[in-house]
């Protein structure tokens, strides 16, 4: 007997919690953003802080696939904005590197569009705001003359599920 019930690539909810909701859904993204270290031997408080604090804002862009968008024929992309506040302590090593153990809330809002024609008055959308905490270990190495190279490994329950990333940079 045929079910006529739709298969998985049949369907895609359009939901704030779109990314539990389907599986399979690949995230494209990109995103610029500046933070200020506010470094516990400051001169903005009358006393030294116990921990160095950030404050950071991120701007960007998601693009969504997965085969149920693909057979329906759909795209579906996003923005948003995040701001993040931190807190870190540095840990010098014996080695040519430093750490520097953080922990980061991100609360991170998005605008989410599907169904989008050429005009954009007739564009399906949704926003949600959601929150999460990142736990990182990034690893300084010593200054070279491009700048301080760096690598941060990192994880966080984002969206209901574990993420796992890893960052690289130069620190200017």
């Amino acid at each position: 007997p045929e079910s006529t019930e739709p298969s998985e690539n049949e369907n895609f909810n359009f939901l704030d919690s779109f990314r539990q909701e389907n599986s399979n859904l690949d995230d494209t993204f990109f995103s610029l953003g500046i933070t200020y270290y506010i470094n516990e031997n400051q001169t903005l408080f009358e006393r030294t802080l116990p921990l160095n604090l950030s404050l950071g804002f991120r701007y960007g862009s998601s693009d969504f696939d997965s085969k149920a968008l693909d057979f329906l024929n759909k795209d579906f992309y996003g923005k948003f904005y995040s701001l993040e506040l931190g807190a870190y302590k540095e840990i010098d090593t014996a080695s040519s590197f430093y750490m520097i153990p953080r922990i980061k809330l991100n609360i991170i809002r998005e605008k989410n569009m599907y169904d989008s024609t050429t005009d954009n008055s007739n564009t399906n959308s949704f926003s949600h705001t959601s929150n999460f905490f990142e736990l990182a270990l990034p690893f300084i190495l010593r200054e070279s003359s491009v700048g301080t190279p760096f690598v941060e490994p990192s994880i966080a329950n984002k969206y209901g599920s574990t993420h796992i990333g890893f960052r690289f940079g130069l620190l200017f």
